[in-house]
């Protein structure tokens, strides 16, 4: 109901053990660009897909590109499985075109421009097993 909300935040404030600002106002992550992308497309795989599909699952933006008024952004989403392959491409390309436009819009929104988004469907068997595929797809990176 969004009722009290300055008084919790008073409350909250004199039970912190320090007044030090880590972030700048505005901020809402300290993750890279990339990594937000990829997770807007993850989720809507997850909105989208049942069981197993969201668990066997990753995206990786692949390249972003700034033009004049708008960004060129290719992601792949890497599944383990080719029925899972086919199950993100949907009938005639019908659950891809979805997950592609409904990313899209939320992508325009965080970036404030126009964005071409290409999504691309990737069977890599096993990734999650091998320490090679954690360590390109970023899951060994350690944010300080």
């Amino acid at each position: 109901k969004k009722d009290n909300i300055k008084a919790l935040t008073e409350c909250i404030k004199q039970y912190l053990p320090d007044n030090v600002k880590y972030f700048e106002d505005g901020t809402y992550t300290n993750k890279r660009i990339e990594f937000v992308i990829a997770e807007i497309v993850r989720e809507k795989i997850f909105n989208m897909t049942e069981e197993e599909v969201p668990h066997s699952v990753t995206c990786v933006v692949e390249q972003i590109k700034k033009e004049k008024n708008n960004y060129s952004i290719n992601v792949s989403i890497i599944v383990d499985r080719d029925a899972l392959k086919r199950i993100i491409i949907g009938k005639q390309g019908n659950m891809i075109k979805e997950i592609g436009m409904q990313s899209r819009g939320e992508i325009e929104e965080l970036l404030g421009n126009k964005v071409y988004l290409d999504l691309f469907v990737k069977t890599i068997k096993k990734w999650r097993d091998k320490e090679k595929y954690l360590q390109e797809l970023g899951f060994n990176e350690i944010n300080l």
